[in-house]
């Protein structure tokens, strides 16, 4: 698979929420495709009174068509990454921005008030 080329999150796109949304249906229903396809593996004596080469020929298609999918699988999965590391990213730095400053005085503890105290002492 090639590295896909991945959405940007930003005011003026798609809701990430909605495109986290579709990009996971689509994965979902794809793994639904790859256990389905796993059972249609073509078996040689369905093949064999075509000739010899029939069911290796059969067998090489279905695995290209297999790949392909497992490919788009791997595709929305990239989408789906990408998408809830990007809200998990905003998320963080969302709750950094809601938490109020803490008031002068309660930036440090009294052990830090006395280790600072001691230390201007002895300078």
């Amino acid at each position: 698979m090639t590295i896909p080329t991945l959405p940007t999150i930003h005011l003026n796109g798609t809701n990430p929420e909605t495109l986290l949304e579709e990009a996971y249906r689509a994965a979902k229903a794809i793994h639904v495709a790859i256990d389905a396809i796993q059972g249609a593996h073509p078996n040689a004596r369905d093949y064999y009174p075509q000739g010899v080469e029939a069911a290796s020929k059969a067998i090489r298609e279905y695995e290209k068509h297999r790949l392909a999918v497992y490919d788009a699988a791997l595709f929305f999965a990239a989408h789906v990454q990408h998408i809830e590391d990007t809200l998990d990213q905003r998320r963080s730095v969302q709750r950094v921005y809601e938490q109020p400053p803490k008031p002068l005085g309660d930036r440090l503890d009294e052990s830090e008030l006395s280790n600072t105290s001691t230390t201007m002492k002895g300078a």
